[in-house]
């Protein structure tokens, strides 16, 4: 199965503008338990399990890293017991400073 998603993700701006973000994607199944659906990770090279289109670029952004790895445990929301099963994925970028010092620490200063 192939999923295209929009996401959106808190970010810590503590260190701004030299920080660092790591974006989380969860997937769970909460209808079935684990035994019922199990989700997994395909790993096709090149892509591999989360991939990205090339032509699109962020101005002040850079994707540094992926990650994935499979879950499973309880479902918060239900009383009952068994194990729900989940993929998760990491996007980790980095902001890129030199956008920042043109954009916004020149112009300030003039």
């Amino acid at each position: 199965m192939r999923i295209d998603v929009t996401l959106s993700c808190m970010m810590d701006l503590k260190r701004f503008p030299m920080d660092k973000q790591e974006c989380p994607m969860v997937i769970q199944s909460y209808a079935y338990v684990e035994n019922l659906v199990n989700l997994t990770w395909h790993i096709d090279p090149p892509t591999f399990p989360i991939g990205s289109n090339t032509e699109i670029k962020l101005n002040d952004m850079q994707i540094t890293n992926t990650r994935f790895e499979k879950c499973s445990g309880p479902y918060p929301m239900f009383r009952g017991y068994g194990n729900w099963s989940c993929v998760r994925g990491f996007i980790v970028m980095k902001r890129l400073v030199m956008f920042h010092v043109i954009q916004t620490y020149i112009p300030t200063g003039i």
